[in-house]
């Protein structure tokens, strides 16, 4: 409860036995963050200790996707519905677009798919949980998966993560001092 974002990189079930205490956090406007691990091919551990159906339900057949060779797919900018997120990830002077070499496929539903890539797929889903938010990424934070955490907006992109829904306007402020 001392933390406003919590990162879970696919733990395995001992450490979500305890969902009660997850669920305290979120009714306390707690933030989770779940992104696999880089040798995961699924979510279904994190997902089905998530003692909210309207999630789990949504969860239940992901696909992993493995591009081969030199294939990529990038993510689709034009799917961003947040100005200040969308100005993190695309500037014109220089390609900030992240390549995705591996996924897992997460389900598109307009309410809560905050990114998609550009064959359509959806990569990153935000669902509101009793006071709390949970962001589930369908990529690993690894360069086998995605050169994402190698681009200059990478920074800029999980500090809004951990803070966009704190007090958005104050997050608002200090990104614009910082541009």
């Amino acid at each position: 409860s001392d933390y406003e974002t919590l990162f879970i990189f696919s733990p395995d079930n001992n450490i979500l036995s305890n969902d009660s205490k997850l669920e305290e956090y979120l009714y306390n406007g707690g933030h989770i963050v779940i992104l696999p691990k880089s040798n995961d091919t699924t979510l279904d551990n994190i997902i089905y200790n998530i003692n909210d159906e309207s999630i789990y339900d949504h969860y239940n057949n992901l696909h992993f996707k493995q591009l081969s060779n030199d294939q990529f797919q990038e993510f689709n900018l034009s799917s961003i519905n947040d100005d200040i997120l969308k100005n993190i990830l695309s500037d014109k002077r220089i390609n900030r677009n992240p390549k995705v070499f591996k996924y897992i496929q997460l389900p598109y539903y307009p309410n809560f798919t905050k990114l998609q890539l550009i064959n359509g797929n959806s990569i990153w889903n935000r669902h509101k949980v009793h006071n709390g938010y949970i962001d589930i990424f369908g990529f690993s934070i690894n360069l086998n998966w995605t050169n994402f955490p190698i681009k200059g907006s990478f920074l800029p992109f999980i500090n809004y993560l951990a803070y966009s829904n704190v007090n958005n306007k104050v997050f608002q402020e200090i990104y614009l001092d910082l541009q």
